[in-house]
Parts: structure tokens; C-alpha cells; sequence
């Protein structure tokens, strides 16, 4: 597969913005032949990323327009100044968008509306496994990034400068009040970088206020007219007032005594730089005016220019390893878990997005949904990777033994206590523990793992001494806690604890293709542990594990292959030879009636299977023409990658 970027001219971002509707969006990437495909829009320009398969030939640019102009008519003429990039380009711009590195043409941070546009576009079934994966990554380095670098704390854009100038004064701008001077558009940005941070009550003196933002209550009172009218300011800004401006130190005296002289932040955005002249030097009054921020930008743009190239290294290091997994076949690996449904590719993304923090998780799901392995992979995906990943199920040590493996003990606590113990959670300390089957775990136990959640602190058993591991907790359960709370068998203080953050994963039965996915999986892991060399499944095998309801899930699913290659004679699994669950499954589905279709797929798949998927002789054996065979393949919804 090749990746390329289609950036268009502002004009045409613009009219796709307004009139791309998810129909017309559709014909569009049906018309360029792409498998996957993102838009992304921003104020002044749009992205569009497209996968094409390695057999299509990319579009260039002209050719892209000339699709685009068949279906916008207004279009042509308006691409101007376009822009192509391919290949390892591509994935890096996608990964530094994804990352939070990149702003829009105002200056605005891109992270949070490209989050949107790529849940918008797989709602919509325009992304795979490929765009996943890169935004899984994406999401990764931004919280690496955020966790191992200071790049983020240094803010660049002025609405964040002031907004990061003010905190260092106040300590927080939360519950700050907010008063303008005149207006300037710049204020918009600023009243909602200071509104997410928990600042209130922005009031606006003007004596003819238009296009103000809705945000902001309006005086009505002239700017020469406030001595008496910014007693509750915390922060002031000066815009552009009608006439020429001073701001009175009388008026900011009254201030200062009705606050018993509390800090007071003052920024001057009008051209006039006498209009905060007499006021500067009142103790603990900050004044600033554009200039000074513009200093504070560079500096911080210096700073972040000082970091780079460490991040620049490590997106490159993720788009190497992109290529690597392209061309390998783990395209539908995930840290060890197979999954290229939408349910599975959810469940990755939220992964990626939490294994760099430190908050506890309850994984929840069936038995055999691979909950160890989810647990695995937040560890080894989070900075504590190189610590002890530790597993402990609490169902399968008896009660008695069961606070000495978690707390350990110390000698003498208790009959064949001959020695001091160290207790499975100082074990995983800088690592992970993961607290399997939490639901087993008795009430006496859980009030001792709620004082270690709470307090971080353990004691062992017959000790005295405290101690505080730093150790992550994740738990995983294949039953429901909240109805064990409400049955009076579970803590509810402990539940919640646990759960804030829950991973529900789906069954198996639920995951469509991935079945296919997961079953050549193993199949290639037991042939060489078997050092065998059965390669594929009958067309008859392969309908039987879809049609299977798999109670017992993925452990179910890798106990049938292993069987199935243990029996299998050739290079092909059978039916045959598969547990009898799934030959009664099929027996029965054969009693019933099938459609004219069914009977032509099954025909067509078994003659494929007959020639080995050469198609020419394919469709020289069925008598039909090549083009009418694949025709008939995308109808059936086949795909060859999961027949290999």
C-alpha cells in the first residue's frame, strides 16, 4: 500500500468545508479509487489523506482535480497552489498532526479537530486498519511527548501565552474575572483559552460595541467613564477604544483597595502604548502590552526549537517502524493482539492514549477476550515498560495465602513463615500490576487494596513498617462489578477506585473478519511449534469459524487451530478437521435452504480453491470473464488477504 497527502487552497477548503456532504464524499473516494480515506478541514485549508493499494497508480495532482471538478463543477480553476505529498512525507505530516505539533492558519492547535474528523470518519466506514494504526501511533507520541518532553509547556500561540502568563501570577486563572477595555479581535481566542482554564464573568466597556463574542457581557460604558467600574477585575485587556485611551490610576488605585491590593493583570492591545503609562509601577500590578508577548512567543518558539529534533527522532523512529509493519504480516497486530473491526481499533486507540498516564484501569469482557493481553499491552506501551509487568489472579490463590502473595509477610507472622516475603506489588514497584479476576478477591483483602489505592502505602503481614511501591494498578474481570456492588458483594468506594477508566472488550462472535485474522495467526505460531507446514483453511473451514458463536472466545478460537494442525494432512485445515461443535454447526446449516447466491459463492470460492486463486484459470474453468469474476468477489465481499 502507498500513502499520499492531498492539501487543497484555502478557497477550495472552504467550499468543502460547506458542501461536502458524506454522499458526495463517498462518490468522491469511490471516483479516486482510494481504500482509506480522511479529510481533515481547518480554517483556511483542508488535508486529505488517501490510501491506495499497491496495485493503483497514485493521482497526481492534475488528475486528482479533474475527479474533484466532475463532481463540483465550481471547482476547477480554485485548486491553486495544491500540494502532493507521498510516501514517508505523508506519514510523518499525519503523525505530527496527530501529535499536537502543528497549528492552523490563525494559529489554533489542530489536535482536538482532527480527533473529531477521524471519529466522524470512521463512523462514516471511510478509515482501516492503515489510518488507525497511524492515529493510534499518533495519539501515543503526543502523550510521549507531553510526558517525556517540556515541548508542551511552553506555549507559543498568544491566546495560550497569556493565558500561561496570568496562571504564573495567580497560580490559576480559574474563577478570574474578566474585563475588556474596547474590543480586538484577537480577544475571541483569548476568552476561550481563559474560559477552558476556569475563568468567569468576562465584562466588556465600550460605548459601541459590534461582532462581539457571545461569551462576553457588554457594559455599555464608555472607557473614560470606569473609575469606579473594575473593582472585580482580575484581568484587564485594552483593546482598541473609539478615541485615544488612558488607562486612570485612580480608578486602578480604587481596585487595589477594594481587593486588599491582590495581583492584577494588565495587557495592552492598542496601538497606544501611553494608554498604561501611569500605572506601571502600583505594587502588584503586571502590565504587558503586544510587544512584551510577541518577546515571550520568541522565546518560547526558541525553547521548542531546542527540543525538536529529540521528537523529530522519535516521529521518524514511528514512521519506520510504520513501514516495517505495512510490509509485514502484522498488519493487523496491535502489541500483540490481533483486531481490525471497529470495535477493536476503538479499543487500541483508548489504549494508546492511556498507557503513558498513570491512572488505573478495570479491563472488563467474556473469558478468553485476551484481557491479560490488553493489560500487557498498556504496559509495555507506558514508560514503565522496562519495570515488571506482574499478573496475579486473585481467584486462583486461596484466601488464606492470598494477602501474603499481594502484601507479603515478614518471619514469624504465622505457621511456616520462615523467612521475610516480598509481596507481589513491591515486586512490579516502578512497573505494573495486574489484579486478574478482581472479583474473587474477599471483602477483608479489599479494604486493604483500597488503602494501598488510596494512600499508596502497604503494610506486610505480622509488620509494622509501611512502605509506598510506585507500582500502576489494572484490573480485569469477566463479571460485572457494578451489579456485585449492588449486591452488597463488591466495595462500591473500591469499584470506583478501580474503574476510572473501563475497557470493555467485545466478544469474539461480535468481530466479524478478525475471526479470520486472529485463526491465520495462530495458525502460523503452531506450525512452527508443530514444524508443520499447513499454510491455509478450506473455503468449507473458513465459513465454519465465521459461523461459529465461539462461547469460549479467543482461547477457544487457538485451542481449535491447534487441534486442527495437529489433525490436518496437506497444506490445507478442513472441517474435518475441527472440534465436532463446529461440524454440528455446519451440519445444520447445510439442512437449511440457500439462496441462488449462496450456492454461486460456494461454487465460485471451491473452484478458486481448485486452482490454487489463480484467477485467469479461474475463470477459464467457470467459463465467465476475469473482470466478471472479481465483480462477483466484491459482491461476495471476499477478500484474498484472508484466504492466504
Amino acid at each position: 500500500m502507498k500513502i499520499c497527502l492531498y492539501i487543497f487552497s484555502s478557497k477550495t477548503a472552504e467550499t468543502l468545508l460547506h458542501s461536502l456532504e458524506k454522499a458526495q464524499q463517498k462518490k468522491l473516494h469511490i471516483q479516486l479509487g482510494a481504500s482509506e480515506w480522511l479529510l481533515l478541514n481547518y480554517p483556511g485549508f483542508c488535508e486529505l489523506f488517501t490510501v491506495f493499494e499497491e496495485n493503483r497508480q497514485i493521482p497526481t495532482v492534475e488528475s486528482m482535480q479533474k475527479v474533484i471538478g466532475k463532481i463540483y463543477p465550481e471547482l476547477p480553476g480554485r485548486c491553486a497552489g495544491a500540494e502532493l505529498q507521498k510516501h514517508e512525507n505523508a506519514v510523518v505530516h499525519f503523525l505530527q498532526n496527530v501529535a499536537g505539533l502543528t497549528f492552523d492558519n490563525l494559529g489554533h492547535w489542530l489536535l482536538e479537530p482532527i480527533r473529531d474528523a477521524f471519529e466522524q470518519a470512521s463512523d462514516d466506514g471511510f478509515t482501516g486498519p492503515v489510518l488507525h494504526h497511524l492515529f493510534q501511533k499518533g495519539i501515543w507520541l503526543h502523550e510521549k511527548i507531553r510526558m517525556e518532553s517540556t515541548y508542551f509547556k511552553f506555549a507559543v500561540h498568544p491566546a495560550a501565552v497569556v493565558c500561561e502568563l496570568a496562571g504564573k501570577i495567580f497560580g490559576t486563572v480559574n474563577n478570574k474575572s474578566v474585563h475588556f477595555i474596547g474590543w480586538n479581535p484577537g480577544f475571541e481566542n483569548i476568552v476561550s483559552e481563559l474560559e477552558s482554564n476556569g475563568a468567569h464573568d468576562f465584562t466588556l466597556h465600550c460605548s459601541n460595541p459590534k461582532n462581539i463574542d457571545s461569551r462576553v457581557h457588554q457594559s455599555n460604558i464608555a472607557p473614560d467613564q470606569l473609575n469606579g467600574k473594575l473593582e472585580t477585575a482580575d484581568l484587564i485587556f485594552i483593546g482598541s477604544p473609539n478615541k485615544k485611551f488612558q488607562l486612570q490610576k485612580s480608578a486602578i488605585s480604587r481596585r487595589m483597595v477594594a481587593q486588599n491590593n491582590s495581583c492584577l493583570f494588565i495587557c495592552n492591545y492598542s496601538s497606544d502604548s501611553d494608554a498604561i503609562k501611569d500605572i506601571k509601577r502600583i505594587y502588584n500590578v503586571f502590565c504587558y502590552d503586544e510587544a512584551e508577548l510577541s518577546r515571550f512567543i520568541e522565546l518560547n518558539k526558541s525553547n521548542r526549537e531546542e527540543i525538536r529534533p529529540e521528537i523529530d527522532a522519535w516521529i521518524l523512529e514511528e514512521s519506520h517502524n510504520f513501514f516495517q509493519w505495512l510490509d509485514s504480516d502484522e498488519r493487523y497486530n496491535f502489541s500483540g493482539m490481533i483486531g481490525a473491526s471497529q470495535e477493536m481499533q476503538q479499543i487500541f486507540e483508548l489504549i494508546s492514549r492511556v498507557a503513558r498516564t498513570n491512572i488505573t484501569i478495570l479491563i472488563d469482557g467474556e473469558s478468553g477476550t485476551g484481557k491479560e493481553l490488553v493489560a500487557k499491552a498498556i504496559h509495555s506501551l507506558s514508560s514503565r515498560s522496562k519495570k515488571p509487568f506482574v499478573a496475579v489472579n486473585c481467584g486462583a490463590i486461596p484466601e488464606t495465602l492470598l494477602e501474603s502473595e499481594l502484601f507479603g509477610h515478614v518471619k514469624g507472622a504465622f505457621t511456616g513463615a520462615d523467612v521475610d516475603k516480598t509481596g507481589l506489588i513491591e515486586t512490579a514497584t516502578g512497573g505494573t500490576i495486574l489484579l486478574d479476576e478482581i472479583a474473587e478477591l474477599q471483602p477483608s483483602l479489599q479494604v486493604k487494596l483500597l488503602r494501598f489505592l488510596q494512600e499508596g502505602e502497604i503494610k506486610r503481614v505480622g509488620g509494622n513498617e509501611t512502605s509506598h511501591p510506585d507500582v500502576r494498578v489494572l484490573a480485569a474481570t469477566n463479571k460485572n462489578l457494578a451489579n456485585l456492588v449492588d449486591a452488597g458483594r463488591f466495595r462500591s468506594d473500591l469499584y470506583y477506585r478501580l474503574n476510572v477508566l473501563q475497557l470493555t472488550l467485545p466478544p469474539l462472535r461480535d468481530r466479524g473478519m478478525d475471526v479470520l485474522y486472529i485463526a491465520q495467526y495462530f495458525l502460523r505460531r503452531i506450525n512452527e511449534t508443530f514444524q508443520k507446514e499447513v499454510r491455509e483453511f478450506s473455503v468449507e473451514a473458513r465459513q465454519a469459524l465465521l459461523d461459529y458463536h465461539w462461547p469460549g472466545n479467543v482461547r477457544e478460537l487457538e485451542n481449535a487451530i491447534e487441534r486442527a494442525c495437529a489433525l490436518a494432512v496437506g497444506k490445507s485445515i478442513t472441517i474435518h478437521d475441527f472440534p465436532t461443535a463446529l461440524h454440528a454447526q455446519q451440519a445444520k446449516k447445510k439442512t437449511e435452504f440457500l439462496t441462488l447466491k449462496d450456492v454461486e459463492k460456494h461454487h465460485i470460492l471451491k473452484i478458486l480453491d481448485h486452482c490454487q486463486w489463480n484467477y485467469e484459470e479461474a475463470a477459464k474453468t467457470l467459463e465467465i470473464g476475469r473482470t466478471t469474476l472479481w465483480r462477483k468477489l466484491r459482491e461476495y465481499g471476499v477478500d484474498k488477504n484472508t484466504t492466504d
